[in-house]
């Protein structure tokens, strides 16, 4: 179920994480929202005992020049 300030994205269902999942250093808190590139999640990083927030992608990143340029847009 999504909540207040989540939108559902065509295939988000394809890799939705449960809270207390982890990906990579980060243990994931909950689901932020969804758009046209992927799902954004907040996440705790308990080396610097901070909470981020993580983008996980539809596609990757390869070659595409454009999608490349939006990713770094939204990271900036």
């Amino acid at each position: 179920m999504l909540g207040p300030h989540e939108d559902a994205a065509p295939g988000a269902s394809d890799f939705t994480l449960g809270v207390g999942s982890p990906v990579g250093r980060y243990v994931i808190l909950r689901r932020l929202g969804a758009g046209g590139m992927g799902i954004v999640y907040a996440a705790y990083y308990a080396e610097l005992d901070r909470k981020v927030a993580l983008k996980l992608l539809r596609h990757p990143s390869g070659g595409d020049a454009e999608h490349r340029a939006r990713l770094l847009r939204e990271a900036q």
